[in-house]
């Protein structure tokens, strides 16, 4: 029984063991693919990563499983596993789905979203530009692009449909986002700042042709970006 007992409280831990290194070989791999160590095509060999990252194959195996999933590595009729390639059509795909889901959005947060909501993102815009005005005059370097997840993420929970965020949020893309930012040049900054004061003053006057003009504005000017480092 005391055998037993042991093996049960040391199932959590492995547990938690196992996730962990899957969770680090994930994002070993995936960022490699971002960053272009891994190209386009490039064939994902199983023992050959495991060695690389000093671990067994199975949370590698798992890894490649998940990645697989997001579309980031594609699976051979031979059973054999690439690096998808990101092509101009994914990318223009995307920003298709993108825009029918963000301007459906913003209409029903026009209707929804109340003054303290817009106040916070106004103060988010502010304490984002505070951050690119630092960057560039040499006060600090790295400009991280969470600031944009938590503006975005703030501006369409008040459109009040959990389905329909859930579904904006899939097609973010983070580590996408945080690899294509490292291009951002100050003008793009500005834009992208202009672009968010339009959508917010949109909003807090409940402008929902103008609010979806914004969005679509701001959604060319990335989908560009994207098309010119992918």
């Amino acid at each position: 029984m005391q055998r037993a007992g042991q093996i049960m409280k040391q199932r959590p831990n492995n547990t938690k063991s196992k996730i962990n290194s899957i969770e680090k070989a994930k994002k070993s791999i995936e960022n490699n693919i971002l960053d272009g160590i891994l190209y386009p095509h490039q064939r994902l060999i199983e023992h050959e990563i495991a060695t690389q990252l000093g671990m067994s194959r199975t949370p590698v195996r798992e890894a490649l499983k998940q990645l697989e999933a997001e579309g980031l590595v594609t699976r051979l009729p031979t059973r054999g596993l690439i690096v998808t390639a990101i092509t101009g059509e994914d990318i223009r795909d995307t920003f298709i789905v993108r825009e029918a889901l963000e301007t459906t959005a913003i209409k029903l947060v026009c209707d929804r979203i109340t003054k303290k909501a817009v106040e916070k993102l106004k103060k988010y815009l502010e304490n984002h530009q505070k951050i690119v005005n630092n960057s560039y005059q040499g006060v600090s370097s790295a400009i991280d692009p969470q600031w944009s997840i938590l503006f975005h993420s703030e501006l369409y929970l008040a459109c009040e449909n959990p389905k329909l965020i859930n579904y904006i949020e899939e097609l973010w893309d983070i580590e996408r986002l945080s690899k294509v930012s490292r291009y951002f040049t100050e003008s793009d900054y500005t834009a992208f700042h202009e672009q968010h004061n339009r959508i917010v003053q949109s909003i807090s006057q409940r402008d929902q042709e103008e609010a979806v003009k914004a969005v679509k504005a701001h959604l060319d000017t990335m989908q560009q970006i994207y098309l010119k480092y992918f």
